[in-house]
Order: C-alpha cells, then structure tokens, then sequence
C-alpha cells in the first residue's frame, strides 16, 4: 500500500502539470481567437466606414455635377428614424457638411480669431495659432501694418508678431517641454493639432466660443444626432438653419497621408495678399495674418456687433474649425468662370454681360490701370496672389499653389505648398482692378438686379479654386459673423433665407434677399459662395449585437477628375464624436445654369 501510494503522487503532478499546461494552452488559444475576433471586427467597420464615405463622395459628386453646385447625400431608403442603415453585418450613419461653413485654420487671421470671447480671453492664444503654421525661414522681407503689431514676410513666408509671443519664443517653448516637439510651422491637418499649441487646452478647445463648458445635449438630442439604430429619434435637436447655428470641426485621431490644406480665408489677408497701400505687402497664407487698420478696426466692430452671437452660442470651438475649405472656380452649369480683370469685352458678352455692361467693364479697368501710380496694393488674388510675384509649388491634392505678393513683399504659400518666389517692383499697373468679385459693383450700372444675372459666372483670377469663402448654405452665425463686411441685418437675412427650408442655388440668389443695401453686397459677395468642393464627412459604425461604436472622419474633394479622399482618421467617443453636432439638411439643388430665375440676358441694367 504504501509503495502504491508513493506510486501515485508522481502521477498526480503530472497529472496536475499536464492540467495546468491544458488551461494555459486553452487561456492562450481563447486570447488568440479573442485578438482575431477583434481584428475581424475592426477589419470589418473599417471597411464598412470607407465604403460609407466612398457612397458619400459618389453622391456628393453626382448631385452637385462635380462640384459646380451644392450637394447632398440622399438618405439611404433603408435608413431608420436616426438615419443608420445596414452595411453587411453593421449598422452605418453618414454625417455630410461643406467645409464652407467653418473656419480655415490655415489661413484665418490673429484678428478675426480675436472677435470671439474666448480669445480675447487668452490674447495670446490666437496669435500662436497663427504662428503654428506659419514657416519658420528667412529671406527678403515686406514690412505690412497688423491688427495690432507688423508683419514681416521671408523667403516666400510670412512670421507676425500681433502684440503676443514671437514665433521664436513660441519655438523655444515648445523644445523646452518635458516631452519635447518642434514648432510646425506648416499647414494644420487636423482640427486636434491646435492641441498642440501653445496656450490651447482641451476646455477652451472643446469649449464654447465665450469660453462656457459646451453640452452636448445643448445642440443635439441624445438619439438625434448619434442615437443607436432602432432606437426612436429624439426631438430638440438644434437647426443649424437658424440662429445660433452648429459649426464644423474635426474630431481626433491621427491624420494619414494626403491630408490637405486650404485655401485663404475671411477676416485674414488673402494668400498672397496683405494690407493695401504703397509698398506695404501683407503676410502670406499659412503664414501671419498682415491687416491694415481699417481691416483691424473692422474686425473690433464685429466683435462688439456680434458679441450677442458667440455669447448665446452652444457649440464647442472645435466644431467651428477645419484645415481645408473652397469651391471650384466654375459656375453652375459646369462652364469655367471668366476673369474680369482680364477678359475681353467679347468674352463677357459670351459670359453673359450685354454689350454696354461689357463695355463698361473694359472702360473701368482701363481707367483703374491709368490712374494706378505708386506702390501696389498687397491686397492681391487670393490664392493665387499678384502678377509681380514668383508663384509657388507643391501644392496640396487637388490645389493649386500660391503665387507672390506685390510691392516687392515675400509670396505666400498655398497650405500644402512651398512659398513663392520675392516679388519685384511697385508698379500700380500689377494691381488689379478688381481685387473680389464684388468689386464689380464699383462700375457705374452694376446694380444688384445686374449682380443676380451674372455672379456665378465671373472670378478675378484664373486660379482653378475660389479660397478665402463662407458658404451662406451651411455656415452658422458664429462663421458668418466672421466675414469682412459682415453686419447683423444681412446675417438675420441669410438664416431668415434658409430658416424656410430653401437654399441658395448660386450667388445669384443672395442678390434677391429683401432689405439689404447694395454696399452691403458689395463688401461681402467676394468672401461668400453657396457651395464648396470640401467637404468633411463622419461616419458611425457599429456591430450587430455590441454597444461599441467606431467613428472615423474623413475630408473629401470634388476635383475635376473626380472625387477625392483628402484624409481620414479615427475618431474617439469623448472628447470626439460625442461632441459632433447635426449638420444642416439641404434640398436638391436645382440650380444648373445660373442657379436664379433671372438670367444673364434678362439683367441689361440700363447698360
């Protein structure tokens, strides 16, 4: 017996061995099928969330004719109450706005980000935005007049000092960190990059634009916005067609490869463009935000005119910004707008103008380009700034890159691109005779009745974007307020427009609002559009059978040679797509020609 017994205790430990091997084998196959499961599940939302922004960009794309008016992506037939749908084994909703509605971080100026409270709140804050982007290089300079401090162009970049920290300070913070990083000094990718500037913090990012604490329930029902597929669709949840409105923004995440930049932007100096006046060039586009005084004032009478805006306002900050927003320079039917600073008296006729209004076009740049003398304006193209710059390269997917200033100032870079070359003299005749198409309305005749019949279909460059614009479909009354010439009867008249449930189908159709002033129109057509070829795209997925929802938001562009994914990148819950506000519901558009009832041919305006 007792041999038997010592017998079986070796038996035992093996026994055991072989069991506990047993549940490790078991523990770690379970684990093993555990990571594949999950790698299975997240192959498979990816693939359904880039199958949902692929159907987003081939709707937009359709419905918009490739850019050359709004579009919309139809709701899916199959979509329940809160707008998800079946996608394979997942659920998808898909969330479109135009990027026209936001702010372009790449191009907004110190100044115009100084007419929210919360920046003025935090002086320095809006400058170092501005310098995050800005090319740290050094080259020829162009001294211009800022909001409240001087901008120096260099080497095809611009650096400001608006009263706050110097880029080189900024820089010397940065590198001082406990986990240091280097100053940018390149275009935004994200709208979570400003997170990496100095002074921003998730409150003040993620926060309203008066500096409160944002609620989502605020601006957004529980099950309106993001509510779970089948469940039912809450109600309060905020239009964006009245005011205040929701803004855009951009969620978390890390950006990848091909993310673009924009184009200029209201309230700044125009890509290569600056404040007006003899030999005073302006700071570049992703570079420092060159104002003259009467720019600067303007910008410290919007702030006290809509102070009551961003007091009231709901939305965090960061649904207000994107990196990248502008339209295809063509008018709605397809056609390539023609150049009024160029074009002949035939081929306005061909563009629509009557010959007396053709005439008169030819006369005035004539007289313009006589009476020029002196030093140029900087305040050039957008974009694609003056004829006496060096125009840039590397432009970003589907961009052009920017041209130089005037007046022997640095040329500015197009986000995504390499400055332009230093311009050379100060000869009046480079500036143009129209520096936005509003300026059109200067030629005697030009009343607002002729402005409806041919808007859409005249630029003032041949650049193939239109920058520096607000879409007047989307944009909320936090963005609109940011636009120069901006004043609060226009803006009510805007949200009134939309409140009714219409759209405006081109330019034309913001010529018929009742009650506005023709000075009103002309100050601020040249910064606004009713479409935009970016658009910023958000996609919800989630399994059949788990609570857990994936997020990813993606930018698109509406190109010539067809849609385009600019960048994409994954989204958390909070802070992120819990914040997300609804976009605006547009119509069909309808607009293929001129987009207004009153035609080209109709408007002869007495000329």
């Amino acid at each position: 017996m007792r041999r038997s017994g010592q017998a079986l205790i070796p038996v035992l430990l093996v026994v055991l061995a072989l069991t506990a091997l047993a549940v490790a084998i078991g523990t770690n196959v379970h684990s093993s099928l555990e990571t594949a499961g999950n790698y299975t599940r997240d192959t498979e939302r990816y693939y359904a969330a880039q199958g949902a922004v692929n159907y987003a960009l081939a709707a937009l794309n359709q419905t918009s004719n490739g850019g050359a008016t709004y579009g919309i992506v139809p709701p899916d037939q199959q979509a329940d109450s809160n707008g998800w749908w079946k996608e394979g084994d997942c659920w998808v909703k898909v969330e479109v706005e135009s990027t026209g509605s936001m702010i372009d971080l790449n191009t907004v100026s110190a100044a115009t980000l100084q007419v929210m409270p919360v920046f003025q709140e935090n002086p320095t804050l809006a400058q170092a935005i501005v310098d995050w982007r800005t090319p740290q290089t050094t080259g020829g300079t162009a001294s211009g007049t800022g909001a409240a401090g001087s901008a120096t162009g260099a080497g095809g970049a611009a650096s400001a000092n608006n009263g706050g920290t110097s880029a080189a300070s900024e820089s010397q913070y940065y590198n001082s960190l406990t986990a240091p990083y280097s100053l940018k000094g390149a275009p935004y990718d994200t709208v979570q990059e400003l997170l990496l500037v100095q002074g921003m913090t998730t409150s003040i990012l993620y926060g309203t634009p008066a500096g409160a604490p944002a609620q989502p329930d605020q601006y957004q029902s529980a099950n309106g916005t993001n509510g779970l597929p089948g469940t039912s669709n809450g109600s309060g949840a905020m239009s964006r067609q009245a005011r205040p409105g929701g803004g855009g923004g951009a969620g978390g995440g890390t950006s990848r490869p091909g993310a673009g930049g924009g184009g200029a932007r209201p309230g700044g100096g125009p890509a290569g463009g600056g404040a007006a006046g003899a030999g005073a060039g302006g700071a570049s586009a992703g570079g420092g935000n060159g104002q003259s005084g009467a720019s600067a004032a303007n910008a410290q009478q919007n702030a006290a005119q809509f102070a009551s805006i961003y007091q009231a306002s709901v939305l965090p900050l960061s649904e207000l910004f994107t990196p990248i927003a502008r339209e295809r320079n063509i008018a709605a039917d397809g056609t390539a707008r023609v150049n009024i600073n160029t074009a002949t008296a035939q081929e306005l006729e061909q563009a629509g103008f009557t010959a007396g209004q053709a005439n008169a076009v030819v006369t005035y740049r004539n007289q313009q380009s006589s009476s020029s003398s002196g030093g140029a304006s900087g305040g050039g193209a957008p974009a694609g700034g003056t004829p006496a710059g060096g125009t840039g390269n590397g432009a970003r997917p589907g961009g052009a890159a920017g041209g130089g200033t005037a007046a022997g100032g640095s040329g500015g870079a197009r986000p995504g691109g390499n400055g332009g070359g230093a311009g050379s003299g100060t000869s009046g005749s480079n500036s143009p005779a129209f520096t936005t198409i509003g300026d059109l309305m200067k030629v005697s005749g030009f009343t607002p009745q002729v402005m409806a019949g041919v808007v859409d279909r005249i630029a003032v460059n041949n650049n193939p974007y239109r920058n520096d614009v607000v879409d007047i479909n989307t944009a909320p009354a936090e963005v609109l307020a940011t636009v120069p010439g901006m004043d609060m009867t226009l803006l009510n008249a805007i949200l009134q427009y939309r409140s009714t449930g219409q759209a405006f189908q081109t330019l034309a159709d913001l010529f018929t609002l009742p009650g506005i002033t023709a000075a009103e129109l002309q100050n601020t057509v040249g910064h606004l559009t009713a479409k935009c070829s970016t658009y910023r795209i958000r996609v919800l997925v989630r399994m059949r059978g788990s609570q857990q929802v994936y997020a990813v938001q993606a930018l698109g562009e509406l190109t010539p040679t067809g849609p385009q994914i600019l960048s994409w990148h994954h989204v958390q819950r909070a802070p992120g797509w819990w914040q997300w506000a609804p976009p605006p519901v547009l119509p069909t558009p309808t607009a293929s020609t001129t987009g207004s009832s009153t035609t080209p041919s109709s408007n002869t305006g007495g000329l």
